[in-house]
């Protein structure tokens, strides 16, 4: 496998071939793509979660406002541009 990466991050995945933490390049990235899908396994079911929250509270009558809703989705868009970076 080949995959390009940073100099930053080539210089951590160097790190964690010299401390003995992986054996090879491929074993770093692995681990990488790991988090990654578990990280994407969490944020899918924490939106299920307020999707389902949000669909009660609108069968019961609860409503947000428009600016309360737009608040949200930018509180949303800048937690969720943290961890794109």
């Amino acid at each position: 496998m080949n995959v390009s990466v940073p100099e930053n991050l080539e210089t951590f995945l160097q790190n964690q071939l010299e401390t003995g933490a992986f054996a090879n390049r491929d074993e770093v990235v692995a681990a990488g793509l790991h988090l990654l899908r578990q990280q994407e396994a969490t944020w899918r079911a924490s939106a299920s979660s307020k999707i389902e929250e949000g669909w009660n509270q609108a069968k019961a009558g609860h409503f947000l406002t428009p600016d309360q809703v737009s608040d949200s989705l930018k509180l949303i868009k800048t937690r969720s541009s943290q961890f794109r970076h």
